[in-house]
């Protein structure tokens, strides 16, 4: 069964619900200043299960499913859900290659889901966790006495400081468990510990409470380059961005880093570097990185990594192409006689057009001819032009928009010109 609570299960099949959307920070706050953060959105994600083609994702207002809402079938593990769906239940079913489902996930309320994404938050009293435990020192650091006294040590001038005999804790409201060495935070996320001591002479003390938000995930970095193109890479221009998210559900984003140099033997190209630093701990965050205008032409590798405030990291990087310049082309004019920088041609003569881009390729070739009348179109084939003066304008655009431009001024004889000069006579 597909399960939604378990997040840190090994298995395959386990679900984990980020939420996304146009989101506050999500900085710890105290209970009398925290404020409820606006939901538009909820993206419930889950493991990839091995073997299917498809997941059954159903919404019914009934946690018993006694009726179905909707129903859609998804590719991938994931799906979104707009803010006037929140009240509703879901459950997915996976649905193997031969089209047998398998048994329904767990169901899991959206509004249950997003009311705890707007739970309070704490500052003063919490602090993020980025390890699986969590420790208690005991003792007062800043006494001496309290070392002493720690240590066995029955000095009648230090009666106040002594260890704890046994320590208990709990959390989110649990059962109370002795303290053995360290707390295991079993849940990512925000957690309430609490926790008190007893000491030789049965002595307890009030107990105390700790907001901890433990943090062990990265965030999830999404760059959206260009689709393949004629290189078999992603190909752009100078000064274009490419597009990118990042998620943090947990301590929020620290920093996003990208590079992009080049991996060309030569060594000819030099790598750019720039770092985004961010306020506030976002959950989300859209942007865009823009390739610099200073880049060559070639093959480039861009390298990111992305940190958030526990200290998780995750990188990654993919290749693209650079296309600075336009296509290039070679006008072949048979027969062709140029006087004054005009080309003579006779009215049989064809025009060949010859353009080659070494990188992005040649995408269209556009033709005009500006004469007695004007006519435009895209080169697929050889062409006449019609007799008389007229000028042939010649734009090649490449698959990354790049754009060169010719022009050439031409005359087309007609074969049929009146003649002039001596007649011929016929002899009698």
């Amino acid at each position: 069964m597909l399960n939604f609570y378990n997040t840190f299960a090994a298995m395959t099949t386990v679900f984990m619900l980020l939420f996304l959307g146009q989101l506050d920070s999500l900085m710890a706050q105290s209970k009398k200043d925290s404020v409820a953060i606006p939901l538009l959105s909820i993206t419930l994600k889950w493991g990839q299960v091995l073997g299917v083609k498809g997941y059954l994702v159903e919404l019914s207002e009934r946690s018993d499913f006694a009726n179905v809402l909707t129903s859609q079938t998804v590719l991938d593990p994931s799906v979104s859900f707009g803010e006037d769906k929140l009240t509703l239940y879901v459950r997915i079913t996976a649905i193997g290659m031969s089209g047998a489902k398998g048994p329904p996930s767990s169901v899991v309320s959206l509004k249950e889901y997003s009311e705890r994404f707007r739970e309070e938050s704490y500052g003063a009293d919490s602090f993020i966790n980025p390890s699986e435990r969590l420790e208690i020192f005991f003792g007062d650091s800043n006494s001496k006495k309290a070392d002493s006294a720690g240590s066995g040590n029955n000095s009648e001038s230090s009666p106040k400081a002594h260890l704890p005999l046994k320590t208990f804790f709990r959390i989110d409201k649990g059962e109370w468990l002795e303290y053995r060495g360290s707390i295991p935070l079993v849940k990512e996320g925000w957690a309430d510990v609490e926790f008190y001591s007893e000491d030789i002479v049965g002595n307890r003390e009030e107990v105390r409470t700790i907001r901890v938000l433990k943090d062990t995930t990265p965030p999830q970095v999404i760059w959206n380059p260009k689709e393949i193109g004629s290189s078999g890479l992603p190909e752009y221009h100078s000064g274009e961005s490419i597009n990118f998210a990042i998620q943090e559900a947990g301590s929020g984003i620290r920093y996003l880093e990208a590079e992009i140099k080049s991996e060309s033997p030569n060594g000819r190209k030099v790598g750019v570097r720039r770092i985004r630093e961010f306020e506030g701990s976002p959950p989300a965050f859209k942007g865009e990185y823009k390739i610099p205008e200073s880049l060559q032409e070639g093959i480039w590798i861009l390298r990111w990594i992305s940190e958030d405030k526990a200290g998780n990291k995750k990188s990654g990087e993919f290749p693209l192409m650079v296309d600075q310049k336009g296509p290039t082309c070679e006008i072949v004019l048979p027969g062709l006689r140029k006087e004054d920088d005009i080309f003579l041609l006779n009215s049989k003569s064809e025009v060949y057009l010859f353009c080659s881009d070494e990188y992005s390729g040649v995408k269209e070739i556009k033709v005009s001819i500006q004469g007695s009348a004007t006519k435009e179109f895209l080169y697929t084939a050889p062409f006449h032009l019609p007799v008389g003066k007229s000028t042939l304008s010649i734009r090649a655009v490449d698959h990354v928009g790049n754009m060169s431009d010719f022009s050439y001024k031409i005359e087309v004889l007609n074969p049929n010109w009146e003649k002039n000069g001596t007649k011929l006579q016929l002899k009698q």
